[in-house]
């Protein structure tokens, strides 16, 4: 008897399981903009989830794609490649674990570092294929990847700080007191007691530091000698920084919610009480506001909401974290 109900409280459980994962996986409403002059939905992609990372955006762009980290219906991680302006997908690159990673695109080449043990890969943007793995040696979970200078710089978990040529060779590593982002013309740039600071890194001698209002969170974005990144709090600081100099080119409180996408002349993201918002990259103006048909259920998380811009063919993709949606939308004034 007590056989009996074991069995009928096991099945019960599974039961129960399965009904918590599915409306877990449910997705929310198709959201798209309320009617507008400034973006146009071009494409609706259902069906991705991605790993919530307060560190850098799940979506890239590389030219005419975009280049997405996620599981489609619960199947392994994988990479996937859509056309930024059908929304079709032109590839899929499945990975041998269940671990995300960070990426950095440059040109057709997408990088990524690994969770646990530590690697970084190569993949063709044009068609998914692997280029080259590189393990880390020693090195556990990567936790910032950029590119600058035809090289490649990684910062893991365990404080070492690597770089490797667009080949995948090893040139340097070593460890460093600080999360350490990237080295452009012999300065290093790294973060140290809520402050970006900037050092020479030979003499390792500071040449500027700004101290910010917060910690930040989202990997700071390097682009064309100038520094953007948000802090942490709510509402948010978006600051501008002149990458030579450290002088503040300007700084705005808005309520921000994902990471920043930087294009040549504007700033796009996503705010807490549901708009997509933009900025003037060169004054920190606010030129734009619109706002999403649905509120978001920030009940399901904050850290999984992601915009990239192909500034290509004029597009934005966006996901949210309360639903397993893409959104592709077309820049109408640009």
């Amino acid at each position: 008897m007590i056989r009996y109900l074991l069995v009928i409280a096991l099945i019960f459980s599974l039961l129960l399981t399965s009904c918590i994962r599915f409306n877990d996986d449910r997705t929310v409403s198709s959201r798209l903009l309320e009617t507008n002059n400034e973006f146009d939905v071009i494409w609706d992609v259902a069906g991705i989830n991605m790993h919530a990372s307060n560190q850098r955006s799940m979506i890239v762009d590389s030219p005419g794609v975009f280049i997405v980290e996620g599981w489609n219906n619960q199947q392994s991680l994988s990479l996937f490649s859509f056309d930024s302006v059908s929304g079709e997908m032109l590839w899929q690159t499945p990975f041998n674990s269940y671990m995300p990673g960070d990426m950095v695109s440059q040109d057709a080449i997408v990088y990524r570092g690994t969770s646990g043990a530590a690697n970084v890969q190569s993949y063709d943007a044009e068609n998914g294929k692997l280029i080259w793995k590189t393990n880390l040696p020693w090195a556990h979970s990567t936790s910032e990847i950029y590119f600058a200078d035809n090289k490649i710089y990684v910062f893991t978990s365990d404080n070492m700080f690597f770089t490797l040529n667009k080949q995948g060779k090893i040139l340097n590593s070593r460890h460093e007191t600080f999360t350490t982002y990237v080295e452009i013309g012999n300065i290093l740039y790294l973060e140290e007691n809520i402050s970006l600071k900037a050092v020479d890194s030979t003499t390792r001698e500071e040449l500027w530091r700004v101290k910010t209002d917060d910690r930040f969170t989202h990997s700071p974005i390097f682009s064309d000698e100038e520094i953007f990144l948000r802090t942490w709090a709510v509402p948010s600081f978006v600051y501008s920084i002149d990458q030579k100099t450290g002088k503040v080119n300007w700084k705005v409180s808005q309520d921000v919610l994902s990471n920043l996408a930087v294009s040549d002349d504007k700033i796009y993201f996503i705010s807490f009480d549901g708009y997509l918002i933009v900025l003037d990259r060169d004054s920190g103006n606010e030129l734009g506001k619109v706002k999403f048909s649905s509120p978001f259920d920030l009940t399901k998380g904050t850290d999984g909401y992601f915009i990239s811009v192909d500034p290509t063919n004029n597009v934005l993709a966006i996901s949210f974290a309360d639903n397993s949606q893409i959104l592709g939308l077309k820049i109408l004034n640009h």
